[in-house]
């Protein structure tokens, strides 16, 4: 397939990256990359929080400069709202239906599940003191339901609005995650890896190549020795996976072989998609697995593979169901009731049941966990409290070149040994605040990996499967050391070789340089 590649005259990092495409052993004599974990700890605290005050500063001009209706057009807020119903959602979580008071629809809005949002009375002021604030659970094209800790007292019998507003819960992940590397960590799963991780103590691998039966037999040679070397390292491998060479197809491969050996799998990724990637693609295989994370985030076709799904099964589920019709009885009077008495009473009872069903599902959760072999999550979904107590033979992260350090080790503070996966070639973490990116926040673990030990833990993908034999020699040779081979299946394939596409000087050059550089 022919591809139009656009070159702008800055590049990310191109410069610096260059210096070891694919790794160099003697990479480790930059003292930039000379990283102790006091230093590492001391240095990300205040870059997170510049981020944090970044994002926050972003989200207030947004909503506090903004009239109500303009902010609506802007995506960012709906207005005229009624709450239809509440229900109970898992752990006891208050679910508010809200529909559109006018019309049958909701208008256009920029608000996703697991956004943050506060909820207010429609005539409210941008200052004023906000009814409740929750996380957006589920959005159709007439409802968005919006779940809550607790109900709010008064209000949900008025006009409302829903105003999206910045993730600290993300940022203090990431805090908590830093003090707690920075203290007690040689007593948890990852002593060993720590040191190795920062450099004070060398990786080590088997000494023989570990054979493997493939559960994918299409493997090309770079997948299988990848998956084998994997399969052999006793702390930490970088697998560099360029574009199109395969390498979510060979982590799948070292979860399965991992789960074959008997180990207990923690794999995760920067972003819902890629993590759902994974779950769907291990669904074929007889595997016992869990995705973690707000159902609303997930792909429809991996529900099923959900922690949800899958605690509603459990028999302490069926025991916390009885206690959740009550519960929904008990919602439907409160919304009815308008004597401030009676509502005070109902919010007691509710809260006694929510804490009963929420230690029955607790239950059910900690039996999914604990019969699991691979759990899969985002980065920032490994804080949860799901897996507070849970420690894992290895964890694999996917995309690990597009993530922040810190919160790679999230889950990697959960694990003996560990298996990065992405391209550090590529496009970096994105970070709002300049001085937060100046300052380091957006340098990866395996970018920093890669400079410290180079080929010694890094193995690398050779055989694309995405473009024509042109196109990748020019990345091949400026990025990748002239490694990267095309395979077979796309070697030349052209535009026009689709269905219905013309022969012609816009279709039949197979690479288009376009230098955009001023035109920004």
């Amino acid at each position: 397939m022919a591809e139009k590649m656009a070159t702008s005259g800055k590049s990310h990092n191109s410069k610096e990256k260059k210096s070891y495409p694919g790794g160099g052993k003697n990479s480790k004599s930059s003292s930039h990359d000379e990283m102790t974990l006091d230093k590492f700890v001391s240095k990300m605290l205040p870059l997170i929080e510049l981020e944090k005050e970044a994002e926050i500063t972003a989200s207030k001009d947004t909503i506090a400069m903004l009239k109500p209706e303009v902010a609506q057009k802007r995506g960012c807020a709906i207005l005229n709202l009624k709450c239809a119903d509440v229900q109970t959602g898992l752990l006891g979580k208050t679910l508010l239906e809200l529909q559109p008071n006018r019309g049958d629809i909701l208008p256009p809005h920029k608000l996703t599940p697991h956004d943050v949002v506060v909820l207010k009375s429609n005539k409210a002021d941008s200052t004023s003191a906000a009814l409740g604030q929750g996380v957006v659970y589920r959005l159709k094209d007439d409802c968005i339901t919006v779940a809550v800790d607790d109900i709010p007292e008064d209000g949900l019998n008025s006009s409302l609005r829903l105003e999206k507003v910045a993730n600290e819960v993300t940022y203090r992940r990431l805090k908590d995650t830093l003090v707690e590397l920075s203290k007690g960590v040689l007593q948890g799963p990852a002593a060993d890896l720590v040191p190795v991780l920062f450099g004070s103590k060398r990786p080590t691998f088997s000494q023989k190549p570990i054979s493997f039966s493939p559960f994918n037999k299409g493997l090309d040679n770079s997948q299988a020795a990848a998956v084998s070397k994997a399969l052999g390292a006793h702390d930490v491998l970088l697998l560099h996976g360029p574009p199109g060479t395969g390498k979510t197809t060979a982590v799948l491969e070292i979860i399965l072989q991992e789960v074959k050996r008997g180990s207990k799998v923690l794999a995760c990724a920067a972003s819902n998609i890629a993590v759902d990637n994974m779950v769907e693609r291990l669904a074929c295989h007889k595997v016992k697995l869990v995705r973690l994370g707000h159902p609303a985030r997930l792909l429809p076709q991996i529900l099923e593979s959900s922690l949800d799904a899958q605690v509603l099964k459990g028999d302490n589920s069926s025991l916390a169901n009885d206690i959740r019709k009550e519960i929904k009885v008990l919602n439907s009077k409160f919304l009815k009731t308008r004597d401030r008495k009676s509502r005070g009473e109902l919010r007691r009872e509710l809260r006694q049941l929510g804490k009963e069903e929420r230690k029955r599902q607790q239950q059910a959760i900690s039996d999914v966990i604990r019969d699991s072999n691979v759990i899969l999550t985002t980065l920032t979904g490994a804080l949860s409290r799901q897996l507070q107590d849970v420690s894992f033979d290895v964890v694999i992260i996917d995309e690990a070149a597009q993530a922040l350090e810190v919160a790679c080790w999230i889950a990697l503070l959960k694990g003996r040994r560990c298996i990065l996966a992405g391209d550090h070639l590529q496009l970096p973490p994105t970070i709002q605040s300049v001085e937060a990116d100046k300052g380091g926040l957006g340098r990866t673990l395996f970018e920093r990996l890669a400079a410290m030990y180079g080929n010694e833990v890094m193995v690398m993908l050779t055989v694309q499967y995405r473009m024509h034999h042109l196109i990748m020699e020019w990345s091949s040779q400026e990025l990748y050391g002239g490694k990267i081979q095309a395979h077979g299946s796309v070697n030349r394939h052209t535009l026009y070789d689709l269905e219905d596409v013309q022969k012609a000087s816009a279709t039949e050059p197979t690479l288009i340089l376009i230098d955009s550089s001023g035109c920004f």
